[in-house]
């Protein structure tokens, strides 16, 4: 098999298999890989992808976890990484140079390169509260100091959007925003420094009830009727008004209660460098081998021929490209790359 390293970004690492009364070498093909923090959507979506990836074709993903995503959609640019989750409302800053972009004279030809694999459902945004404060909805975070998330991140800039939209309030004037790394976030809160801590997860996810194990905690939402107010406005690009069930935490002191909140979505991001055989064994190995792929975590079972486009702003992968039409996925125009064979 014969790359072109400089382009692709892939390594060559040998790795020795026993067998009975014989030794056999195997190869990977390492692929510059990065992802969110552990327990994310996007880090359980990685790793999901290399693990059909290692077991069905040539190739590994060399992971670099807990980076910002959009500091990594530079790097998938730039062609320096090949694989990263993308937040489609970041790729769409990209795409006009807004946002933590905004000041990036290259962000739009960057965003050119951005390349798409496949859609999901990353999570909720979970706004916690500490259960001893006695706040209810969003509406009650007036004159508190609210994690916001990392500096330049997507997810600070949704919630910042989030209590803007949702319920008028502006950083610096109705609230105190913080932003911080995300470990010295969820520190910050465990330690009371900030009275309100948001954090996008997928449901359930242990990052949001670890907080429940020493404390109580509030989650705090949408009204309806501040939902049916803000309409359609409400969701940007790559979100929708979802529901966080009741009983999904202990330690939750509304537990009992349905919170509106705002769903997001991400997509598998490539670099259109990537090397185009490579995007599509991979794609092929996760369309072929779902059961593998959605034994790492229940909220990838939202990943359906159904929904497998959904969001999407940054055209397909060649590779992915290639394997779609061939296995007669119906492929929208606008996604179709203008490399495509």
């Amino acid at each position: 098999m014969h790359l072109n390293l400089k382009n692709s970004a892939v390594a060559l690492v040998a790795s020795a298999v026993f067998t009975i009364g014989s030794q056999v070498a195997v190869a990977k093909d390492l692929v510059k890989a990065q992802t969110a923090s552990p327990g994310s959507g996007a880090y359980v979506a990685t790793v999901a992808f290399d693990k059909v990836a290692t077991a069905h074709t040539d190739y590994q993903l060399q992971i670099n976890a807990s980076q910002t995503l959009t500091k990594s959609m530079i790097g998938l640019g730039e062609g320096k990484i090949m694989i990263a989750p993308m937040p489609v409302a970041a790729v769409g800053h990209m795409q006009n140079q807004r946002a933590m972009y905004s000041k990036m004279e290259n962000a739009k030809e960057l965003a050119a390169n951005l390349r798409s694999i496949f859609s999901y459902e990353a999570g909720i945004y979970h706004f916690l509260a500490d259960g001893d404060l006695g706040l209810k909805t969003l509406a009650d975070v007036k004159g508190k100091k609210v994690y916001l998330g990392p500096p330049s991140g997507a997810a600070s800039a949704t919630s910042t959007r989030i209590l803007k939209v949702g319920v008028g309030y502006e950083s610096g004037t109705d609230y105190e925003g913080i932003k911080l790394g995300w470990p010295q976030g969820g520190q910050a809160f465990s330690d009371g420094q900030v009275d309100v801590y948001s954090r996008p997860a997928p449901t359930g996810s242990s990052i949001v009830q670890q907080f429940g194990s020493n404390k109580t905690f509030t989650l705090l939402g949408l009204s309806k009727e501040q939902v049916e107010q803000s309409g359609d406005s409400i969701a940007a690009a790559g979100q929708n008004v979802a529901i966080i069930p009741s009983g999904t935490y202990t330690g939750q002191t509304n537990g009992d209660e349905d919170v509106f909140s705002l769903a997001f979505w991400h997509v598998m991001g490539a670099s259109a460098s990537a090397n185009e055989r490579m995007i599509y064994d991979m794609t092929k190995a996760m369309w072929e081998n779902m059961e593998e792929f959605y034994s790492v975590a229940p909220v990838l079972r939202a990943v359906t021929k159904e929904t497998v486009f959904s969001q999407m702003l940054a055209p397909l992968h060649a590779g992915a490209y290639r394997y779609y039409k061939e296995a007669g996925f119906d492929v929208p125009a606008d996604l179709v790359p203008a490399d495509a064979k």
